[in-house]
């Protein structure tokens, strides 16, 4: 029942690990999992890991949730940012050419 789903959740980001499939990719329910544990991005399926407003979220939530975001999201300058900002290791997280952007190394504490 998504509203059971929503309810765990809230309380605990992780418990998406434990939801059914096709709830796991239900857009409102991994938000609001990655809205109070960043890092449970890890349990969405790839379609949501690539969404950038959910990206956003759990970066927001936790920094080294950049780790579980998409390829393309971690080429993003501003998910990155948001990323370091919240924990400067997640730079390892970003690609090359983010890695040596001054402005992101400076925000991540690396300057």
């Amino acid at each position: 029942d998504r509203e059971v789903v929503m309810v765990a959740v809230c309380q605990s980001g992780d418990a998406l690990q434990f939801v059914a499939e096709s709830l796991r990719a239900d857009h409102e329910v991994a938000l609001a999992a990655v809205r109070r544990k960043g890092t449970s991005l890890r349990w969405a399926p790839p379609a949501l890991k690539g969404r950038r407003d959910v990206a956003l979220a759990a970066v927001g939530q936790n920094g080294l949730a950049l780790q579980f975001c998409s390829r393309a999201l971690r080429k993003d300058r501003e998910v990155v940012f948001a990323a370091v900002s919240r924990h400067g290791a997640a730079l390892r997280f970003a690609c090359k050419r983010l890695r040596a952007d001054p402005e992101i190394a400076e925000v991540a504490g690396l300057s």
